[in-house]
């Protein structure tokens, strides 16, 4: 299955392609979330991951989203029939605070999902990424989802950690499918803070091991350079570019991957 659809779909783990913005699954999920029509990796991640629950779960089940902020995704996923539970960690933290939900109030969002929908089907509360409450830990999910959250933990093993113990939150054969920051530059040296933190290919081979190790599995990833012209463009602080796809901070260069994987049976 992770042959055809990185073969036929090319949604299978991998780095963000300029490409994916003319292709129909994409603007039909940025039309049904109501995201602005621009080449930026962020509605990027949110169509990406909502494209994976589509191909993978289609409709209902329930889904776990952790540092959720103010996405459009938990409103989505209740339209598309799913039982949400959207967390987020109780202080905005480093995150700005227009990029911190403090209630369910603040994930509603008019065109995507009705009131009585979102009313019955979602649901907020708080939660650390850090040490995942047990009561969510106890493999009732379909889905898990966050979108450029674990690289905000506190370093490269917290961000790991993250990801292998939120698949306890998975029934078996459940998906996980998280977005983070990649290095496209360099696979030895990297930006690793308590703040932010940039995930190498040596990485990922690490969290294919462990999970490996621990009955699942990630699927595999493809981290080639897309190849048309908005690839090749490299934002730079102010971030104030067109194209949004790569960026560069303090000397590395930057992009956002995909990483899907599934709970062992």
């Amino acid at each position: 299955y992770e042959r055809f659809m990185f073969q036929f779909l090319q949604r299978s783990c991998r780095r963000v392609h300029a490409v994916d913005f003319v292709q129909p699954w994409f603007l039909t999920r940025m039309r049904e979330m109501s995201l602005a029509p621009k080449i930026h990796r962020k509605p990027w991640e949110h169509c990406s991951i909502a494209q994976a629950y589509k191909d993978r779960i289609g409709t209902g089940g329930r889904a776990l989203g952790f540092g959720i902020g103010k996405e459009a995704l938990p409103a989505w996923l209740a339209a598309q029939g799913a039982t949400v539970v959207a967390t987020d960690r109780p202080e905005a933290g480093v995150w700005l605070e227009r990029q911190h939900a403090r209630g369910l109030d603040e994930l509603r969002r008019d065109g995507i999902c009705d009131e009585e929908t979102f009313r019955q089907l979602v649901t907020y509360r708080t939660a650390d990424m850090r040490n995942i409450p047990v009561e969510l830990r106890r493999g009732e999910f379909d889905f898990t989802w966050s979108s450029s959250c674990f690289e905000h933990l506190g370093g490269i093993k917290a961000g790991l950690d993250f990801f292998c113990q939120q698949m306890e939150c998975l029934r078996p054969g459940g998906i996980a499918v998280h977005t983070t920051e990649y290095n496209t530059g360099s696979n030895g040296t990297t930006i690793e803070s308590l703040e932010l933190s940039f995930f190498r290919q040596r990485d990922l081979i690490d969290l294919t091991n462990r999970l490996r190790a621990q009955g699942d599995r990630l699927w595999p990833i493809d981290l080639t350079d897309g190849v048309m012209g908005a690839d090749r463009i490299v934002d730079e602080p102010p971030f104030t570019g067109d194209v949004h796809l790569n960026l560069k901070l303090g000397g590395h260069t930057f992009t956002s991957v995909l990483l899907i994987a599934a709970r062992g049976i």
